[in-house]
């Protein structure tokens, strides 16, 4: 098996174990929706109208002398509910250099509504694109659609799955194309630790439907702490996996399938 198909089972079943004891010791009444440490709404009770939310997020690193790197990291998300409905946008920028040399240049947003019929199952479209510099991609639209079923729900862990279909186009820096049919599978967690402690993890995996062998897989996990009113610290993990990287066309080499970064920084939830 793959080191990002291990990566995706290990980070789904680490967010299946976590949500577990919670679903003992917590009542299954009402559930307040609320937001969790990246601003997603997943965790809704879709019943609820509970108006608008957020959160803004800030990473920055400099360092001057023996070598120069900085590091930026822009991200946020902001949710509207309204009764049986959620419309959650999205996005995060990174840049990083060392010495001069771009190391990390990628960006993504997304626009997601989600309809819920009952208080647990729930239809899911999302616009989505992106790029990754030096990963090849100068470009990638994303468009999906799907279902999707809140597996724990209550007052502090919310677990829901989802399937579906996505059409994904690249377009890489050679100006050269590729787009396709994916199957969209993916898994979302939010835990409440405590009063001023939030855990989420989420597992995205999109198959080419010609080719099962050919996928993209993206995992995170982040923990959030706040510090006073709606301020916070976070620290973010996300893998990218990309099983039929690009290659480069001037050396014959595929770029590096896997992608790693540890973002830390603050938060604002509003």
């Amino acid at each position: 098996m793959s080191r990002g198909a291990v990566l995706g089972a290990a980070a789904l079943a680490a967010g299946l174990v976590l949500a577990r004891p919670a679903t003992i010791r917590a009542q299954d009444g009402p559930s307040e929706w609320r937001l969790d440490a990246f601003g997603a709404g997943s965790a809704a009770a879709p019943t609820d109208s509970t108006g608008w939310g957020g959160n803004a997020d800030l990473g920055f690193t400099l360092t001057a002398g023996n070598s120069r790197t900085t590091n930026l990291s822009i991200g946020g998300k902001v949710a509207y509910r309204p009764r049986r409905q959620a419309w959650t946008l999205s996005g995060q920028y990174l840049r990083a250099t060392t010495d001069g040399d771009q190391t990390a240049n990628r960006g993504t947003g997304a626009l997601q509504y989600d309809f819920y019929p009952t208080s647990r199952f729930f239809l899911f479209g999302r616009a989505q694109a992106g790029f990754d510099k030096p990963a090849g991609l100068s470009r990638r639209l994303a468009p999906a659609l799907g279902v999707g079923y809140r597996v724990v729900a209550t007052d502090r862990v919310n677990v829901s799955v989802q399937g579906g279909g996505s059409w994904i186009q690249d377009r890489f820096v050679n100006d050269s194309t590729d787009a396709a049919v994916h199957a969209a599978v993916g898994q979302d967690l939010t835990w409440s630790v405590s009063e001023t402690t939030d855990f989420t993890q989420s597992v995205t995996w999109n198959p080419r439907a010609s080719d099962f062998g050919q996928y993209l897989l993206h995992g995170e996990a982040g923990l959030t702490t706040r510090i006073v009113g709606g301020l916070g610290l976070t620290v973010n993990f996300q893998d990218d996996y990309n099983a039929n990287p690009y290659v480069d066309p001037d050396t014959g080499l595929p770029r590096k399938k896997n992608d790693l970064t540890l973002v830390t920084g603050v938060s604002y939830k509003f």
